[in-house]
């Protein structure tokens, strides 16, 4: 059976626009039909930003029951890549309501947009503590890495910010070379990551870091993360300062990013994020 768009009824699209506009979405699917044209697909998510964004849980189930992933990006950003889904407009348009009917619909709480933030980090932005507390997720007892939890480093090191393919990356954790299992999870810094020390510093060249042994260049990317305060040690640490520092050689032109990172809410939340340049 082939899929067609159909109008929603006046009553249903009156909803949402103050005059009346016409909504499409697609009929239900049948039993044999599992996939949807990308044409089809975005009509339906148009549709379910102006539901996620005026809290029209009517609209949304519809579009639910029409085909619309409850995770699917609803928005692009400036260069066109998807990103906010409905949980995430919910959290800019302070929407609870529709927050509570999504996540009764199976949609994830980790998700994140094309920025790299979740729901969760929408709505701490927004110091809306009602959302926080529907995005609410139990604390788990987290894996410990080099005296640093492992959902920090995971945090810290989503996305591809980091990846630079060309240099060889030398890595210091706490003035120490990494462990294996904690140099894992860096796996955003390159494929070309290697302990610290391995690196020699040459004199009055460019770049001044190299490799010992296969004398290629490379970067120093020094990490700090340390208790924020006397808050205990180990799981009982809830707060850390953080700092990630890259450069190539001891007098050549480098930068990093710092901050403070959180458990709130059941998650590892990013702060007071700051970057400089030397």
């Amino acid at each position: 059976m082939m899929s067609r768009l159909r109008i929603l009824p006046a009553s249903l699209a009156l909803m949402v626009f103050a005059s009346p506009v016409l909504i499409f979405a697609q009929e239900p699917v049948s039993e044999k039909e599992t996939t949807r044209e990308p044409d089809e697909l975005h009509e339906l998510a148009g549709a379910g930003s102006v539901a996620a964004t005026t809290g029209n849980i009517p609209l949304m189930k519809a579009l639910l029951q029409a085909g619309l992933p409850v995770d699917s990006p609803l928005t692009l950003d400036p260069e066109g890549h998807a990103s906010w889904t409905a949980l995430h407009l919910c959290c800019i348009h302070n929407q609870p309501a529709m927050m509570k009917f999504l996540l009764k619909h199976g949609a994830h709480r980790d998700t994140r947009d094309a920025f790299g933030k979740r729901p969760i980090d929408s709505a701490m932005e927004k110091g809306n503590e009602v959302l926080c507390k529907l995005l609410a997720i139990p604390d788990e007892k987290d894996t410990m890495l080099d005296g640093i939890p492992r959902g920090v480093i995971e945090e810290l090191f989503q996305g591809e910010f980091w990846n630079d393919p060309k240099l060889t990356t030398f890595v210091c954790v706490n003035g120490k070379d990494p462990g294996s299992t904690l140099m894992f999870l860096l796996g955003e810094l390159g494929e070309k990551r290697v302990n610290f020390s391995l690196m020699e510093v040459v004199e009055n060249q460019q770049p001044q870091y190299r490799h010992k042994q296969s004398k290629e260049p490379g970067r120093l990317v020094e990490i700090e993360i340390t208790p924020q305060g006397e808050f205990g040690k180990g799981e009982s640490v809830t707060s850390y300062h953080w700092s990630i520092r890259i450069t190539t050689g001891r007098a050549l032109s480098g930068g990093g990013i710092k901050g403070v990172i959180s458990r709130r809410y059941g998650y590892w939340i990013i702060s007071d994020q700051v970057g400089w340049d030397e």
